[in-house]
């Protein structure tokens, strides 16, 4: 069963994006890197958030560059090698009108069959998933070789896992709790923010029935209201942890019921969290099916 690492939906995640200020997500980022550093080298998923739902995978475009962060150095590309074509007649990276058949080395979880999703190879992740990328090439991980990226975008329908043919040993979902945190927060303060975080804060650190819950309470359009970039990469995580036969069925708005009833055992751990800029972040582990 892999291991499941929960971080947050930032550039700032990456060493020196804070320029000359303070780096806000130092300890974030540590946290981190210790999980990805004891972790092994196998096949890895990324679920990050997106403009549009598609699925990447390397060797990956400088995803960075859209958030005018340099390249990580060499030796620690992150996957930044040049990228090559898309696939011919894709309409935009990574989605493809569907034809039917799922692209080769590329399953979907048994029963969910994400129509029109072939991966785009070279194309350029989003910021989140291009952190992500980063450190695990900071790591000493292989991105370009190991990683399949799924990014969720909003349109409707359900976001369902795909996963490498070779089951992934770690899953990465990338997410952030409520930016709505005060007069110095990206977005206006809205005062259900807090509630909100602290009841996912707590789900985190509990592992994936307790998040299945509060998500059964956060609807997408409510994390959507929320600033709460981590609905929907948690949906799908979920979808996937849930497996065949216990797969939940669509729910609001499309997307997979994150219900608790047939999600696995986790030992969950909250590693970090914290508040910087008034948008709530955390870093979570949970080693699937070992008990607390």
């Amino acid at each position: 069963m892999p291991t499941v690492l929960l971080l947050p939906d930032s550039a700032l995640l990456v060493p020196g994006a804070a320029g000359s200020q303070a780096d806000p997500l130092a300890g974030a980022r540590a946290a981190v890197l210790a999980e990805l550093r004891e972790a092994g080298r196998g096949a890895v998923l990324v679920i990050a958030p997106g403009r549009v739902t598609r699925v990447l995978t390397g060797p990956f475009g400088d995803g960075l560059a859209a958030a005018g962060i340099a390249r990580v150095p060499a030796g620690s590309a992150a996957g930044m090698a040049a990228p090559t074509a898309p696939p011919a007649g894709a309409t935009a990276p990574g989605v493809v009108p569907a034809v039917g058949a799922m692209p080769p080395g590329v399953v979907p979880a048994v029963g969910a069959t994400p129509p029109g999703l072939v991966p785009a190879v070279g194309a350029a992740p989003g910021v989140g998933a291009a952190a992500a990328l980063a450190l695990l090439a900071l790591a000493g991980h292989d991105p370009d070789r190991a990683a399949t990226v799924l990014e969720t975008g909003s349109e409707p329908g359900p976001v369902l896992p795909v996963v490498p043919a070779a089951p992934p040993e770690l899953v990465l979902v990338v997410g952030s709790l409520s930016a709505r945190h005060g007069p110095d927060a990206p977005l206006p303060d809205d005062p259900e923010a807090i509630a909100a975080d602290v009841a996912l804060l707590t789900a985190l650190a509990a592992g994936p029935r307790a998040l299945a819950t509060v998500l059964g309470d956060l609807p997408p359009a409510e994390c959507d209201r929320l600033a709460i970039t981590g609905g929907r990469p948690w949906h799908c995580m979920l979808s996937l942890l849930a497996g065949a036969g216990n797969a939940p069925g669509a729910g609001a708005e499309g997307l997979p019921d994150a219900g608790a009833e047939g999600l696995p055992d986790a030992d969950a751990a909250l590693l970090w969290s914290g508040t910087p800029g008034g948008a709530q972040h955390a870093v979570a582990r949970w080693r699937i099916g070992a008990a607390a």
